[in-house]
């Protein structure tokens, strides 16, 4: 995807140290199973040997949902029954996480230094059905955007990144600039009145002359609670795009981000093996990834819903109909591509927030082949959805 400066945290550090000095001095035995919640190490961690097993109950939200396995050796089995994840009565979404540790200081590493991990979902989530609409809650500018005051600028269609080395080296890039992806101008066509929801149609125009149908329906819910119901109709001359999706400013101040989905690194589409799912926090300034040319990054994928919060734990959190692509930074799109060094970038107040229905594939074609065909994106229509609601401490 790119080239970054340096190693920026210490565990990085070890993972360098951990592929070039291998497992040397290690020595697995035996090791404990035991199941947690989402958002803390496991409270029961019994070692032996060179390895330790962390195994983890990660669910949405946190909360304490422990279980001891049977205590087994490496290389052996232990049995997972029906009936010993959450209550079925649980709404929430699990997973089995297995993490293999360093028992103990080596002399490449240091103890409870991650090995390896595996991840099966256990329970799927229950979804509860969606709140009452109001007659209220929606407010709507003369150009038909969303005003909110969380939101320092509104919702718009997004079909556009900000090109990575292998967007530019693969031709990607260019073919991008020529459909004008970038330049998209809005046209609002209608704000109809659909019962308790305001239906806004508009197009977008590239410069091109390719025109994109883009449709929002705004229903205000109780509690404050705002649903977006998006559909994109992508013309049949876009045979590859960067993203279809939505994208919005927050306004400044709420610096916290919590997310659920793939972390706690960078993940895409195509390269998100590595990450684990799991209830993620940090901070939007750290999730700018510092690649020498700045491009596209900091994405995470399969997110199920994300946080902004102030110091005070006041801010938003929005939530997406399906797994998603999402990211959360202090740089635009346009920021990205028009710097050629990192330390051109001035980050804003605002933290951009990037909702994807579909997000591109990175492929290596800065040094290899492109994405596979799964992971490209083509004409056709695309729905999604996804609500906005404040959120205060606790």
């Amino acid at each position: 995807m790119g080239v970054r400066w340096g190693l920026r945290r210490s565990s990085e550090r070890r993972q360098l140290l951990h592929r070039r000095g291998g497992l040397a001095g290690s020595n697995p035995q035996a090791g404990t199973l035991g199941a947690q919640a989402a958002g803390g190490p496991c409270p029961d961690r019994r070692r032996s040997g060179g390895l330790a097993r962390r195994p983890g109950l990660r669910a949405q939200p946190s909360g304490l949902a422990r279980h001891r396995l049977a205590r087994c050796q490496v290389g052996g089995r232990a049995r997972w029954r029906r009936g010993q994840g959450p209550p079925a009565a649980d709404p929430r979404e699990a997973w089995l996480t297995i993490r293999f540790a360093t028992a103990r200081e080596e002399p490449w590493v240091d103890g409870g230094f991650e090995i390896c991990w595996a991840q099966f979902p256990l329970a799927p989530p229950s979804v509860p059905g969606p709140p009452n609409a109001t007659s209220g809650g929606v407010t709507l500018g003369q150009d038909g955007q969303l005003r909110h005051p969380l939101l320092a600028a509104p919702p718009a269609l997004a079909l556009w990144r900000a090109p990575t080395d292998n967007d530019r080296i693969g031709g990607m890039a260019d073919r991008w600039s020529e459909w004008g992806l970038d330049r998209l101008e809005r046209r609002l066509l209608s704000v109809q009145e659909q019962g308790p929801a305001r239906v806004v149609r508009s197009e977008y125009r590239a410069p091109s002359e390719i025109v994109i149908a883009h449709e929002q329906r705004l229903t205000g819910l109780d509690n404050g609670v705002l649903r977006v119901d998006e559909v994109a109709e992508i013309a049949e001359a876009l045979t590859d795009l960067a993203r279809v999706g939505t994208v919005l400013e927050v306004v400044p101040g709420l610096e916290d981000v919590v997310w659920f989905g793939r972390g706690p690194h960078e993940t895409y589409p195509d390269r998100k093996r590595g990450g684990r799912v799991g209830r993620w926090q940090s901070t939007v300034t750290d999730q700018y990834v510092p690649y020498i040319r700045p491009q596209e990054n900091g994405g995470h994928a399969d997110v199920r819903w994300i946080e902004l919060r102030d110091d005070l734990g006041r801010g938003l959190r929005i939530t997406l109909d399906a797994p998603r692509q999402v990211s959360a930074t202090h740089f635009r799109a346009s920021d990205l591509a028009t710097a050629t060094h990192d330390v051109e970038l001035a980050p804003r107040a605002e933290t951009i927030v990037h909702l994807d229905a579909a997000h591109r594939g990175l492929g290596t074609a800065s040094c290899g082949p492109d994405t596979l065909p799964e992971y490209l994106l083509g004409p056709g229509t695309y729905r999604w959805s996804w609500t906005l609601q404040p959120v205060d401490p606790g």
